[in-house]
């Protein structure tokens, strides 16, 4: 059988890293367009980053929930 811990944080791991690139290109994009428009690009960046932790953290205790649902439904323990 597959090891659910491993699978999940593996999984968990390449997920965020995945929106973290994402999120950097989606910066450096705006950046490189807002530079000549002279707008507040720090607050925005800030706002983004706070709201991508939020989501991430959002989705590390839901998959804390789900495998102690996981484990409690099995018994107690991952056969």
């Amino acid at each position: 059988m597959v090891d659910f811990n491993k699978f999940i944080k593996m999984e968990l791991i390449r997920d965020m890293t995945y929106i973290l690139l994402s999120l950097l290109s989606f910066v450096k994009g705006q950046e490189s367009i807002n530079m000549y428009e002279g707008s507040n690009f720090g607050l925005q960046a800030a706002l983004v980053f706070i709201i991508m932790f939020l989501l991430l953290l959002a989705i590390v205790i839901t998959v804390n929930l789900l495998q102690r649902w996981y484990v409690n439904k099995q018994g107690g323990q991952i056969k």
